[in-house]
């Protein structure tokens, strides 16, 4: 693959820029009425409700003010994207492969790679492959789903890749600083800029920007980050498991330790009733409760759902066999804060002695099935 060049082209840009700066954004968009009625929001990158624009003959339209570029996002009905909010015009570009925003200086050194020929293309080949791969696909078969996920992955490694390139080329050019913070926010390669070379980074671009509220909210990302690790080293494998304790469907607490101690091995899963991920291991779980239950295996599953009713209607919907929790504070709860939880689904085997066995991608789907194999059969 070619490397991408789009991003040098954006110098000119900026060098031959006259000195009239447009005074304000001007947001564009078209939606198809026959799937979409509705509203169409401008959001904060905190989610902060900024606009609300009706459809009017499948048209809608931004206006406003930003006193520097910001990071903000656009939904549509089930589809958002991100855009870099400044004082110029764009056109919102949706379809089955691509939504973006074109438009602005700082968002097209951001997220130009949107309209790159080669980056359409590669979206396109992913989303077809996904559809052709996965359509009617027995998902208990782990052979082809292995074959299938393997072909997908090649496609999307690609335009990965090609995004990848494209961000690199800006951290590493001689663009804005603020161009270059947003990228850092958004880019894909961990392996060359790690947490430590992304904050000696921003004390470069503090340099240029002087205070900055979304550069400072970065930097403590990075911070909790580099914390949450530590804590997340104190329930790795081979560590003893902490205890929780969490409200069953009749109301009555249920501890952690109890499962623990009765069973061989117990599986600790936090989930979410609107967590699609996580909802989609529970055929992958319900397998391999039917074979090793009987055999020593039981399930601790402790949703974060806020609301019961929801949490209630996941549980009848799934048909779960296994022992059920909730916690309502969420990422917020104890037992959350106690394992380091971020993202859900979150695993962890533990053993009858307490001892953590496995955690994350290691007991997720077949290769849990492959686990409990090696540990009862």
């Amino acid at each position: 693959m070619r490397k991408i060049n789009v991003v040098l082209g954006f110098v000119l840009c900026f060098m031959l820029a006259c000195t009239f700066a447009p005074e304000e954004y001007i947001i564009n968009g078209t939606v198809d009425e026959k799937d979409f009625d509705g509203k169409v929001f401008l959001f904060s990158s905190t989610f902060d409700t900024l606009q609300v624009a009706n459809v009017i003959d499948g048209k809608y339209e931004f206006k406003g003010q930003v006193d520097q570029p910001t990071m903000a996002k656009i939904m549509i009905g089930h589809n958002s994207f991100d855009l870099i909010l400044e004082n110029d015009s764009y056109q919102v570009i949706v379809n089955e492969f691509v939504k973006y925003a074109k438009g602005g200086k700082i968002n097209t050194l951001v997220y130009g790679y949107n309209s790159d020929e080669n980056f359409i293309a590669y979206r396109k080949d992913y989303k077809e492959a996904v559809l052709k791969e996965f359509t009617g696909l027995d998902m208990m078969d782990e052979v082809a789903v292995d074959n299938a996920r393997k072909k997908v992955n090649a496609k999307q490694s690609v335009y990965f890749k090609l995004i990848k390139n494209f961000q690199n080329n800006v951290l590493d050019g001689d663009f804005p600083a603020i161009a270059k913070l947003f990228v850092l926010s958004t880019h894909y390669d961990w392996k060359n800029y790690d947490i430590n070379r992304s904050l000696e980074l921003l004390n470069e671009y503090e340099k240029e920007l002087g205070s900055n509220d979304f550069l400072n909210q970065l930097r403590q990302r990075y911070l909790d980050e580099i914390k949450a690790e530590e804590k997340r080293k104190a329930v790795a494998p081979g560590k003893v498991f902490k205890d929780v304790f969490a409200m069953g469907i009749d109301d009555k607490e249920v501890k952690l330790s109890d499962i623990v101690s009765k069973n061989e091995y117990t599986l600790f899963e936090m989930w979410a009733s609107w967590c699609g991920p996580c909802r989609g291991e529970f055929p992958h779980l319900k397998k391999a409760y039917s074979v090793y239950h009987e055999k020593g295996f039981e399930i601790y599953a402790l949703s974060f759902d806020e609301n019961k009713k929801q949490w209630l209607k996941a549980l009848e919907q799934e048909d779960v066999p296994w022992i059920n929790v909730v916690d309502f504070k969420g990422f917020e709860s104890s037992a959350a804060q106690q394992y380091s939880v971020q993202g859900i689904p979150a695993s962890f085997l533990i053993s009858k002695e307490g001892i953590i066995v496995a955690t994350g991608d290691d007991i997720r789907g077949f290769a849990l099935d492959d686990k409990l194999k090696e540990l009862l059969d």
